[in-house]
């Protein structure tokens, strides 16, 4: 049998589906005075629909950090983009801090999977952290296989989905096989994002061509720099009734975070169709713009973490966007 229905089936035998997934926080303020609090406010528009980012996740120092300003900013949508330190055996997974911070807090999470540390992919090592990831989490129902492959990799679109997309659709659908009998949802599987600029328009369609949309259940795709609206056009057009997750986006610049985020992203959201998008079977799906990364990654990051020198870990945003992103209650 494979590891991963083992792993899962044994975890169902042994405890319930609520004690195994940590319960969700409870909101700060009550639903219906949440509904009625001031949303981010921006001179250039109201931005997106739900704010989303990604996730650098390297085990407890980054879940230390993430979760001073979780609670403020309340994500929707994560992305955890893996350090490649952080898988090990199924039982070390599933106790990673970063992960249970996010499950924790009822976050939706999209896991992306990477290769390896070497230039080319080892395809059997990818397959084998996404049979570990699936017995790790069965709370993560997004996953995405490969970041940029052809740009941090030098794997061509062909070879992307004959080597991954096609393989881990098959363990997908043998997995949500086994999470059908214990009546959790199926997992979904999301295309990797193959670039910011044009190229990445092109690499995706040629993996479109290879036969990419017979296994995805969701088109990845990154949008930066100044034709990024008239791409999410493009994405949208060769998606075809597939559901569009931009799984990176942002604006390497502090002073032109804000506008980014509710200008540009707006457009972006209207132009892939909407922060929701039903397809041909009626079925609505929703649509996410995932911000490129919380902390740590040039000027692209929304906060700063340092520690005192009594221990206490502190924060600040970088860009006003962070300031403009919190909730705050009245």
């Amino acid at each position: 049998m494979r590891m991963t229905a083992i792993a899962l089936t044994a975890i169902l035998a042994a405890t319930s589906v609520d004690a195994r997934i940590r319960p969700v926080k409870k909101p700060s303020v009550p639903a219906s005075i949440e509904a009625t609090l001031p949303g981010p406010v921006s001179e250039y528009g109201p931005g997106p629909k739900d704010f989303a980012t990604g996730i650098h996740n390297c085990g407890q120092g980054c879940a230390d950090e993430a979760a001073l300003v979780l609670d403020r900013l309340q994500p929707r949508w994560v992305r955890v983009g893996v350090a490649n330190n952080v898988y090990g055996t199924v039982e070390e997974m599933r106790m990673d801090p970063m992960m249970l911070e996010l499950q924790q807090r009822g976050i939706k999470v999209m896991y992306t999977i990477n290769g390896t540390d070497a230039e080319r992919v080892d395809p059997a090592v990818t397959m084998e952290r996404l049979r570990k990831t699936m017995a790790a989490y069965p709370q993560v129902e997004y996953i995405q296989l490969l970041n940029e492959p052809v740009n941090m990799n030098d794997m061509d679109p062909v070879s992307y989905v004959r080597d991954i997309i096609k393989p881990g659709r098959a363990l997908i659908d043998a997995e949500n096989t086994e999470r059908a009998k214990s009546n959790l949802p199926p997992i979904k599987l999301v295309s990797t994002g193959f670039y910011g600029l044009d190229r990445g328009v092109e690499q995706t369609r040629a993996a479109l061509a290879a036969g990419m949309g017979r296994y995805i259940d969701i088109l990845g795709v990154h949008l930066y720099a100044e034709n990024s609206v008239d791409n999410a056009k493009r994405y949208r057009d060769m998606a075809s009734s597939l559901p569009i997750f931009v799984t990176e986006y942002g604006e390497n610049s502090f002073a032109n975070h804000e506008q980014w985020y509710f200008e540009v992203g707006a457009q972006i959201e209207k132009a892939i169709g909407g922060p929701t998008f039903t397809d041909r079977r009626g079925v609505t799906h929703e649509q996410p713009l995932l911000w490129y990364v919380l902390a740590g990654d040039r000027e692209f990051r929304l906060v700063d973490y340092w520690r005192e020198e009594d221990g206490t870990l502190k924060h600040k945003y970088t860009s006003p966007l962070g300031d403009k992103l919190e909730i705050r209650p009245r």
